[in-house]
């Protein structure tokens, strides 16, 4: 279809119609009138003639009908076209609109396929940083391991060094204490009870052993301590955790364990406290000391501190901030108020004169 007749419908038709009402008026006043004078000389002739006259063109409408005939079929025919244009742009709407939703669903799919990517390569990421953050702390973890030791190798006491200096120094505190409480209890026979002892052994451990070997004990025990507060601390599931605080347990000689149940009942040292019970760090306490000043270092812990992890297990809730204690021990504060209260810490200084045969750090 022209380009013309489909920007201007309305006044081609209007057109088309005037012209062919124009033709037929013109056709009827004056046409016939002149095709008559043509033929017959005499341009006045009735009605009658002229009709006459007319008849002679009765061909011509015919063939006008014919013509008006192929000018419906010709406007059935642009209709058609017409149609079939339309159908073809339905068509063609129809396939862009196809070829849209199968590049969305294409762009869909590549969404997700990044996104899948994406969340592969942050779960990648993350291993990698849970990787790295692992390495580095098992690395501090054993340099302070490594670092008690050369600590606990520079302690010396009766011409011993190390391990065997500890284990030596816990005896003669074990020895000196018996003594010192046997003295006392003679002196004072109304109060034979087992807290008047393991006050005197705290003391004992305090300004006989903890004071004078200030030097080699406190960086000792601060290492300990820095090592077991960093696996509490570390990301680690509460099963995992004691896989390496057994680590620095299997450290402690009997006599260390001895003197860090003493150490965690001290004001120095009471920070340590949480953690002995938290991780069972008495659990191997020697059996001597256990039968002999077991209750007092029950009465200063809660009983997870004695417990292997199996057992722990059971008291949860100990790795929970702010909630309290399941049977908490009294550290620190609590033994120190308790002794005030039956007078046995009114004063230190029969520990700190008492010689203690044997007591030579």
């Amino acid at each position: 279809m022209p380009e013309w007749i489909r920007r201007a419908p309305f006044w081609t038709a209007l057109a088309a119609v005037g012209t062919s009402c124009g033709l037929w008026a013109l056709w009827g006043f004056w046409g016939v009138k002149k095709v008559a004078a043509f033929h017959s000389g005499d341009a006045t002739s009735d009605l009658g003639k002229l009709g006459q006259v007319g008849d002679i063109f009765g061909g011509y409408s015919a063939l006008f009908a014919s013509l008006a005939f192929v000018g419906v079929c010709y406007a059935a025919y642009l209709q058609r076209a017409t149609l079939r244009a339309t159908l073809d742009q339905v068509k063609e709407a129809n396939a862009q609109s196809t070829l849209a939703g199968q590049q969305l669903a294409l762009a869909e799919q590549l969404h997700r396929d990044q996104a899948i990517e994406v969340a592969e390569t942050r779960s990648v990421m993350q291993a990698q940083a849970a990787s790295i953050a692992r390495q580095q702390f098992e690395s501090t973890f054993f340099q302070l391991v490594g670092l008690a030791r050369q600590l606990e190798a520079a302690i010396t006491w009766n011409a011993a060094s190390g391990a065997e200096a500890i284990n030596r120094m816990s005896n003669d505190l074990f020895r000196a204490s018996e003594k010192l409480t046997s003295a006392k209890t003679e002196n004072d026979p109304a109060q034979p009870d087992y807290m008047k002892g393991f006050s005197a052994l705290l003391l004992l451990y305090i300004y006989r052993v903890a004071g004078p070997k200030a030097s080699q004990l406190d960086p000792y025990f601060r290492i300990l301590y820095q090592a077991v507060k960093l696996v509490d601390e570390a990301p680690l599931t509460d099963v995992e955790k004691p896989r390496y605080t057994n680590v620095v347990r299997g450290l402690l000689s009997d006599g260390a364990v001895f003197l860090l149940a003493l150490n965690g009942l001290t004001e120095k040292g009471q920070g340590f406290h949480i953690y002995v019970e938290r991780y069972g760090l008495l659990k191997h306490l020697g059996q001597k000391q256990d039968q002999t000043y077991g209750a007092g270092l029950h009465r200063g812990y809660g009983s997870a501190a004695f417990r292997s992890s199996a057992d722990r297990r059971n008291f949860a809730h100990l790795y929970v901030p702010g909630v309290p204690y399941h049977e908490p021990g009294m550290n620190y504060h609590g033994l120190a108020q308790e002794f005030h209260k039956r007078g046995y810490w009114a004063s230190a200084d029969w520990i700190v004169g008492w010689p203690g045969e044997g007591f030579d750090p």
